[in-house]
């Protein structure tokens, strides 16, 4: 299943994958289809590490460098809020639990 990201005025056809850091954290990433070379290329990282030991099915999502990523995992019932929020550098980061299960059916 593809999806749409509207990001700085622009529409993206983005398609989701889940994998792991090298710690075992949940990383997910965004890739988007290029219609000019007709291919999937990297989008973004949906997910940002923060170096804390998490469950399985949670990651903190990067709003500094996807400010629309809270809009966008919730508008597509990709998971929710835990209304937790880690602080890193300059940047608050908000924990979501993910719905593996649909990230998973987004690639097939």
């Amino acid at each position: 299943m593809d999806y749409v990201v509207d990001s700085y005025g622009k529409s993206y056809k983005v398609s989701l994958s889940a994998r792991n850091y090298t710690d075992g954290n949940l990383a997910i990433r965004m890739d988007y289809f290029d219609g000019e070379v007709r291919c999937w290329l990297p989008f973004a990282n949906l997910t940002v590490n923060l170096g804390m030991k998490l469950d399985s099915d949670c990651a903190f999502l990067d709003v500094n460098n996807c400010p629309w990523a809270r809009d966008f995992v919730e508008d597509n019932g990709l998971g929710e809020s835990t209304g937790l929020w880690m602080p890193s550098g300059f940047c608050e980061y908000p924990l979501y639990r993910f719905k593996l299960d649909k990230i998973k059916e987004a690639r097939k």
